[in-house]
């Protein structure tokens, strides 16, 4: 009973009155997600990032890594355009969320063991960006947040984080060159929801951000291919570590065929990883080694009697050490952790309201072995999410949304069993 007491002081505060918080989508029922979704090598003319981004976009999709910006329509071509979107939400939890293994609610993807029940407002996950047309063939995008994992609810804090920033080239028609940072084309789509950056990641999704450089091209009027090499790890520190001094590039491929509604397709990524052994202090004087990262993904997403689909499946190994948002990490004394995960996303639009529910996991495969090893991948062996959600349009924009997270998190020492209720508004520009 305290759970729905606090998720009502929520609400009240959130919508002063008790008459706004209803259950209907923004604009036409859609409900946006944080990143990835078809790649479309002649995109709608926002070429935003995600339908997070301004009115209009398709429902549920984002731009993928290879996705062109639109060209300029015929007339006067606009130079930049900005888009975004505010996000200010409330957080309840009957205990400890951790957001990729961080003890907050920044970006809740998992439940911590031994907490207290909590609550917090967060405007991290607003988003802005601009897309530079600097011509028909070559285009730009950069794109920020203010997301930082270490600061649980910051206020003036808040600093801005840098997502997307590469540039296109479009070769010729249907074949489009990118170079930048943006997502690993290894993992195209993301479930439904407003929890952006958390999204589905170390729960059967498993994208992330990558340095990158490739081509994108359709042919036969249904076949979309990708490729890239990228930078593995990325390294925040003052200087070089096993990252740089291995060299070890990262490759990624995707192939998927799209009719009607429907696509589908399969990815893979490959990489070798580098760490020292004995202490980065001193790279000359230290063993490196250097174990295999890889793994294969299925992904498919239409629409069937009004209700949309999407989903993926991955089976992997130390797919945490080359930047993806996983549970396999590879350490010196356990080097090949192998991993699986999955998640399946649904969404139903009625007049002005939509709601959504997604069910994954993420786990590790030979979780005795490595329980009784050194804890190779990070304290975290199995994660399994439940998620319900529904929104409300208030405008023409704006939109109320609510959604319950429910997480079942396997720890080495224990299990915590935690759900967590948002809500909040969101207004893209």
């Amino acid at each position: 009973m305290k759970h729905f007491l606090s998720l009502a002081f929520f609400l009240s505060i959130l919508f002063p009155g008790g008459s706004a918080f209803a259950i209907s989508p923004l604009h036409t029922g859609s409900v946006p997600t944080d990143g990835r979704a078809a790649p479309k090598l002649v995109p709608s003319p926002e070429g935003i990032s995600a339908k997070d981004a301004a009115a209009g976009p398709a429902p549920f999709s984002a731009p993928s890594p290879t996705e062109a910006l639109a060209p300029p329509q015929v007339g006067t071509p606009k130079l930049m355009e900005v888009y975004g979107f505010f996000l200010p939400v409330a957080h309840y939890a009957s205990g400890a969320i951790g957001s990729f293994g961080r003890p907050n609610m920044s970006a809740p993807t998992e439940a911590v063991l031994n907490g207290r029940s909590r609550g917090t407002f967060q405007v991290q996950q607003s988003r802005f960006g601009a897309n530079f047309m600097v011509s028909s063939e070559v285009r730009a995008k950069l794109e920020v947040d203010f997301i930082d994992f270490s600061k649980a609810s910051p206020s003036v804090q808040a600093l801005p984080r840098l997502r997307i920033l590469k540039i296109e080239y479009e070769l010729a028609p249907a074949v489009i060159l990118f170079a930048g940072q943006d997502w690993d084309i290894f993992s195209p789509l993301n479930a439904y929801g407003y929890n952006f950056v958390g999204g589905q990641f170390r729960g059967g999704n498993a994208g992330f951000m990558r340095l990158q450089a490739g081509a994108a091209a359709k042919f036969l009027g249904a076949v979309e291919a990708a490729g890239s090499l990228g930078f593995g790890n990325p390294n925040a520190l003052e200087n070089d570590q096993a990252q740089e001094t291995e060299k070890q590039p990262v490759f990624s491929a995707r192939v998927a065929y799209a009719k009607g509604p429907w696509r589908a397709g399969i990815s893979g990524i490959y990489s070798r990883y580098g760490y020292y052994t004995n202490g980065p202090s001193n790279p000359i004087r230290t063993t490196v080694t250097t174990p295999e990262a890889y793994a294969g993904n299925l992904f498919a997403e239409g629409a069937f009697a009004g209700i949309e689909f999407r989903g993926e499946a991955y089976h992997g190994q130390n797919l945490a050490n080359i930047n993806l948002l996983t549970v396999g990490l590879g350490t010196p004394e356990l080097p090949r952790v192998k991993e699986s995960g999955a998640y399946l996303s649904a969404k139903y639009k009625w007049n002005k309201a939509s709601f959504w529910t997604t069910l994954g996991f993420a786990s590790i495969q030979d979780f005795e072995r490595v329980n009784s090893a050194t804890k190779g991948s990070s304290g975290l062996s199995r994660n399994k999410v439940f998620k319900f959600g529904a929104d409300y349009g208030l405008g023409e924009k704006l939109r109320a949304f609510y959604e319950l997270s429910l997480f079942r998190t396997t720890y080495f020492n224990g299990e915590a069993r935690e759900g967590l209720h948002s809500v909040g508004l969101y207004l893209p520009i």
